[in-house]
């Protein structure tokens, strides 16, 4: 199916999103949710169910909160979903791609984005990963809107996530492993080289 997210949702009159079969033969509206949302954009497709094997969720991320529906458009199943950062304040920040990738080995996918100074990521279960500081908070007036890579791009075991931001820098965080916080690429590894040697 292709999810097509709609660019502003008030919930008490408006479907957030909506679901296509590939020859758009069929539509399924999703359901509605009693959060408001302001930006609506980058919503991708996750396998989150043991069965059927394949996507079976689209997941929609929205200013300090993510949404969730199932293959036939209802909230998914966890009650934690659409997660309930706040309720009626529209903070109408920009909002990143977003960026799927089983952050905490866990089997299932996780949501990376980035919205409004705070890099974000839910679960399944619409909770961060386990074992992760998220949100977290980038300086003021910096922000990640470019997009996420999740990978173990140094072969240790451990995943990175690296973006760009506002500012010019690069960054490479490797979960469950570095300060919370900002933290730009040198920090990694030590250097631009990625030496890996420590002073």
């Amino acid at each position: 199916m292709v999810g097509f997210p709609f660019s502003a949702y008030v919930s008490r009159d408006e479907q957030p999103a909506a679901l296509f079969e590939p020859d758009y033969s069929s539509m399924v509206d999703c359901e509605k949710s009693s959060i408001n949302a302001d930006q609506l954009r980058f919503g991708v497709f996750a396998d989150w169910a043991a069965l059927p094997a394949g996507a079976d969720a689209f997941v929609l991320p929205s200013e300090m909160q993510g949404f969730a529906w199932d293959e036939d458009g209802e909230a998914f199943n966890d009650p934690d979903w659409p997660t309930a950062a706040y309720t009626g304040a529209i903070q109408g920040s920009s909002i990143s791609p977003t960026s799927l990738g089983d952050m905490n080995d866990d089997t299932d996918d996780d949501v990376l984005f980035s919205t409004a100074g705070e890099v974000m990521s839910f679960g399944s279960d619409g909770q961060p990963p386990l074992g992760s500081d998220f949100p977290i908070s980038l300086p003021d007036g910096v922000l990640a809107d470019g997009g996420f890579s999740i990978a173990d791009i140094d072969n240790d075991e451990v995943v990175e996530i690296v973006f760009g931001t506002s500012d010019g820098k690069l960054h490479c965080w490797e979960l469950d492993d570095c300060v919370e916080g900002y933290a730009p690429w040198p920090q990694f590894q030590h250097d631009h080289g990625r030496t890996g040697v420590l002073e």
